[in-house]
């Protein structure tokens, strides 16, 4: 089965204060073969959230640039934006669920490529959940 990495995920790989196991089993599956795909936007947002946990001493620098070299040699697939600005889709889904038009984002990636949305977003996951996109929540 596919997944859908939100970053909340990814920075778990990563930021020890973070590390689950539950994460770990989500990098798991991918190691293993399954499909894995991210909208993308996840391109800046991980390497924001990277940042963020450096400035905060969360994270060395060197682990930073090791944890961005990790992810591009992974085997994820990054779905473009699209060509032209649009996002009337992830807008609509942003209002009705409340979320971020960033976090519709992943609702419309996974539904597009018809898999599990990886979060540990609560309010993002029950909006997969309402949508009938499975969830592996990392909450």
């Amino acid at each position: 089965m596919p997944l859908v990495l939100d970053a909340s995920v990814a920075c778990k790989w990563f930021i020890q204060d973070e590390r689950t196991a539950r994460a770990d089993a989500v990098l798991d599956r991918i190691e293993r073969g399954d499909p894995a795909y991210v909208p993308a936007l996840f391109v800046w947002e991980i390497a924001n959230v990277l940042l963020s946990a450096e400035r905060s001493g969360r994270i060395e620098s060197p682990d930073v640039e090791e944890a961005l070299e990790a992810l591009r040699d992974a085997p994820i697939s990054v779905e473009p934006a699209g060509e032209r600005v649009s996002g009337a889709v992830e807008l609509q889904l942003a209002r009705a669920y409340d979320l971020t038009v960033y976090d519709a984002a992943y609702l419309v990636t996974a539904f597009n490529v018809r898999g599990d949305l990886a979060t540990a977003d609560s309010q993002l996951a029950a909006a997969a959940r309402d949508l009938g996109i499975a969830t592996i929540e990392l909450v």
